[in-house]
């Protein structure tokens, strides 16, 4: 009986691991995309976005091979004003956040994109930072 038990084990295993290396080519969807990514993104959205002044900070996401990312971007941006946009994830439904992909205005108006998850406890929101030092942030999503 243990003989036995022992020989059905060992085959599970076995059975196992060949499946593992069988369904290994199989590739994990990328954590971030470039910025170049981002724009190729046909099917772009905003989830969320917060006016501030004539412009407004946006969330955005859209599809990218297949896997859902989103990114920060602002909209009607005055080209000669300052600031950094950024994007932030929170996996705790927006108790603490981190900043997920930072850009000065200077060099772009929206960020790269990061993937989203399906968990409801992981949120994203876009936030801006201009010279007056107040920050604005859309709404979590």
């Amino acid at each position: 009986m243990l003989k036995s038990l022992r020989l059905f084990l060992l085959t599970l295993l076995a059975v196992g691991t060949l499946m593992g290396t069988s369904v290994g080519s199989a590739s994990a969807a990328e954590e971030k995309i470039s910025r170049d990514q981002v724009l190729a993104i046909p099917d772009k959205a905003t989830a969320e976005w917060t006016p501030i002044g004539g412009f407004q900070v946006q969330l955005r996401y859209g599809t990218y091979n297949g896997t859902q990312y989103a990114w920060a971007k602002l909209d009607n941006y005055p080209s000669d004003r300052q600031g950094d946009i950024w994007l932030e994830s929170s996996s705790d439904s927006g108790a603490n956040w981190v900043t997920r992909s930072i850009y000065s205005t200077t060099v772009s108006n929206f960020t790269e994109g990061i993937a989203t998850r399906s968990s409801s406890s992981f949120v994203m929101r876009a936030c801006y930072r201009g010279p007056e030092t107040n920050k604005w942030c859309t709404d979590k999503w």
